[in-house]
């Protein structure tokens, strides 16, 4: 059976943004769902935080930014912030709000880990729910090598 893997948007924004420094090791992350090793979850929200941040920086880049997303729509499921995560949300106290909602999204889709550069999202939820692993980039591309 396969890993189903949750990416933050910081993930995607490195994949897109080709001048970060993790880019090379996101793309290799990408690279387990686009060779179909892993089911990779996305929320639609990602998709409009990274056009803000790629269009920003590449003002002439709509039709790349568009070409990227389709592509990424036929090899990743996309999910939605709905009126649950935001109420989930609403009840922490972690001091991220986003951080909270996309916990939710990963966890209500059954995922078995979440991808994350974010070094608090592992802080405020790791052991929450002993069915998802929340990993740095580097720690999930060991876990995949080894595998």
């Amino acid at each position: 059976m396969k890993i189903k893997v949750f990416f933050d948007t910081n993930i995607l924004i490195d994949v897109l943004m080709e001048d970060r420094p993790m880019t090379e090791i996101s793309n290799k992350i990408f690279q387990t769902v686009l060779s179909n090793k892993a089911e990779g979850v996305l929320v639609a929200q990602s998709f409009v935080d990274a056009s803000y941040m790629y269009l920003r920086k590449n003002p002439g880049g709509y039709d790349k930014f568009r070409d990227f997303v389709a592509k990424l729509c036929n090899f990743f499921n996309i999910h939605y912030i709905d009126t649950f995560a935001i109420n989930y949300a609403c009840r922490q106290d972690s001091g991220d709000f986003e951080d909270d909602a996309m916990y939710y999204v990963a966890r209500s889709s059954f995922c078995d880990v979440i991808v994350t550069s974010d070094k608090h999202f592992k802080e405020r939820h790791q052991g929450e729910d002993p069915n998802i692993q929340i990993m740095t980039p580097e720690e999930f591309v060991a876990k995949i090598t080894v595998s």
